[in-house]
């Protein structure tokens, strides 16, 4: 896949982001069951997020440092799914309690943009996002973190 192959992948998911959001918007969902529909919103806000560092990273790679290299396009395909997944698991958090938006478990109209903002940081930096939840799984299950940036990168 060549450069241009990336940054059309990229736009497309970009597309198909933006009309599922309208699509979403359209839906009655948010009436019908918000739950769900936070859900899908924030799956989009952080695959919003990792598009988002994915075409700034095209950007400074090959305009910026002219440096592209063949070896990333893998991350550049991936890293959207990634990051879709990881808005997903921001909302499981929140909607867990380890962040709390609105009050006494009420979802209020005006948190959702909470959700949205937690779940595009989350998309955006998918690596600090996983770091943070090493912490939590640390802290509240005893599991350990892994100890070198090598045993980090590793599945």
């Amino acid at each position: 896949m060549t450069m241009k192959g990336i940054t059309g992948y990229l736009l497309v998911l970009l597309i198909a982001g933006v009309a599922s959001a309208f699509w979403l918007e359209s839906s009655g969902l948010q009436v019908s069951n918000v739950n769900e529909f936070i859900l899908l919103s924030c799956v989009l806000s952080g695959l919003g997020g990792g598009l988002v560092n994915c075409l700034r990273a095209v950007y400074l790679k090959a305009c910026v440092r002219k440096k592209w290299d063949a070896d990333w396009h893998p991350w550049y395909v991936i890293r959207p799914i990634l990051s879709a997944i990881t808005g997903a698991t921001a909302y499981v958090f929140i909607r867990a309690g380890l962040f709390i938006f609105g009050g006494q478990g009420e979802l209020k109209q005006w948190s959702i943009y909470g959700y949205l903002a937690v779940c595009f940081i989350a998309g955006y930096n998918v690596q600090r996002f996983l770091e943070q939840l090493e912490v939590i799984s640390e802290a509240l299950f005893g599991i350990k973190k892994k100890s070198t940036p090598q045993e980090r990168e590793q599945p």
